[in-house]
């Protein structure tokens, strides 16, 4: 798995996400203006995003939606990936 030991790695997927993550905070900010769904249940499955009392919810903020979600998510897809080649 030599692009998981480079730039596949989990420090390398995170830091890609946290460049991103900054060139669409503004953006961000009109969506949920839009789309207010910050802090509400919206998922109408088993998915999970964030957790609030035991109760899945749209993540409060845009950066928890990153950090406590997608990148949580990327690297257990990551995991999986490297799992099917072993």
């Amino acid at each position: 798995m030599p692009l998981r030991n480079t730039i596949w790695s989990d420090a390398n997927l995170i830091k890609f996400i946290n460049l991103t993550k900054e060139k669409l905070t503004e953006a961000s900010k009109r969506n949920f203006k839009r789309w207010p769904v910050l802090g509400k249940n919206v998922y109408f499955s088993n998915r999970k995003a964030c957790i609030r009392n035991g109760i899945p919810i749209y993540c409060d903020t845009f950066k928890s939606a990153v950090d406590e979600h997608l990148k949580v998510w990327l690297l257990g897809c990551a995991q999986w990936i490297d799992n099917q080649f072993r």
